[in-house]
């Protein structure tokens, strides 16, 4: 696990993350913070059809309800890896998330 995959984790066990504001926070590109996710979350292959899950399911991805763009979550595996690690993150103001 690299940093920028901890640097996620932690953005997103705070509270669910748009991929606007994981970058924001890290600094990296949207490329980037995708790879992360999709490192750490369920995958549907699409040659096969079948559901491939990661053997770290620390991840969740879903749509926004706006229908663009997703929104990240963290999975019970992911807050009890970051609990049992004792780790946390500075919060986003709710002020700054809106301008991103």
């Amino acid at each position: 696990m690299g940093l920028l995959a901890v640097e996620v984790l932690l953005h997103v066990a705070e509270k669910p993350r748009t991929y606007a504001e994981l970058e924001h926070l890290t600094g990296a590109s949207n490329g980037r913070i995708s790879e992360v996710v999709n490192r750490f979350s369920v995958q549907l292959n699409k040659e096969t059809g079948q559901v491939v899950g990661p053997t770290l399911h620390l991840l969740i991805k879903q749509r926004r309800p706006e229908g663009r763009g997703y929104e990240v979550y963290v999975t019970q595996q992911g807050a009890e890896l970051c609990r049992a690690a004792g780790l946390g993150s500075r919060e986003i103001s709710t002020a700054e998330a809106k301008r991103i």
